[in-house]
């Protein structure tokens, strides 16, 4: 008997964060606009399973979705800024610091 499986689209990179929080945050952006989204850690690991390095973590689109993505994320962002409270850099298309919560002025 053959197993009929559904296609997997093709997953396209359109972002990477270095917090699980802010990957969450851009995946349920997305996936209010209806654009399907995964987040992705992204690390090399050695056989033993121990991380290599890590580069964030990395929010995945299906490839016929990833311009609208893009388009959706440049017209969310705000310029970057820095938080008052931690000194956190935040990525402009966020209104509060993911590390400790505080809203931009």
């Amino acid at each position: 008997m053959e197993d009929k499986k559904s296609p997997q689209p093709d997953l396209v990179k359109i972002y990477n964060a270095q917090q699980m929080l802010e990957a969450e945050m851009i995946k349920a952006i997305l996936e209010d606009e209806g654009i399907p989204a995964v987040v992705k850690d992204a690390r090399l690991t050695l056989m033993i399973g121990w991380p290599l390095w890590f580069r964030g973590f990395d929010v995945l689109v299906p490839s016929d979705q990833a311009e609208k993505a893009r388009t959706l994320l440049e017209n969310e962002r705000g310029p970057d800024w820095v938080c008052p409270k931690c000194g956190e850099k935040i990525d402009g298309v966020f209104d509060a610091c993911w590390k400790c919560g505080v809203k931009r002025e």
